[in-house]
């Protein structure tokens, strides 16, 4: 069966040969897959956490796919500019709630 498959970030070093990162590709996979069979295939570390996305919504390893089925993988997001400073270190305004 085919699926559309988007790979994002340090993902996009798992995708076919040819592909390049956030483009979309159509690859067959056999009948019965799932999200984990589909990332194994893959060659992606089993250590490696990543988000699925299948049609729109967040997919557990153990999804089914179907043909026709738009799969995208990401690395988990976390945000900002750094660490976060410890209150201590802003001082107390910081975790004192004011009016």
């Amino acid at each position: 069966m085919r699926i559309d498959l988007t790979l994002f970030a340090t993902l996009g070093q798992y995708g076919p040969t040819g592909s390049r990162q956030s483009d979309s590709v159509k690859i067959d996979v056999p009948e019965g897959s799932t999200v984990a069979t589909l990332v194994s295939s893959l060659g992606v570390p089993p250590d490696l956490t990543y988000v699925a996305l299948v049609n729109g919504e967040e997919a557990q390893p153990d999804r089914p796919l179907n043909s026709g089925d738009t799969v995208v993988l990401f690395p988990p997001l976390a945000g900002g500019a750094g660490p976060v400073p410890a209150p201590a270190a802003v001082g107390p305004q910081w975790y004192t709630r004011t009016a």
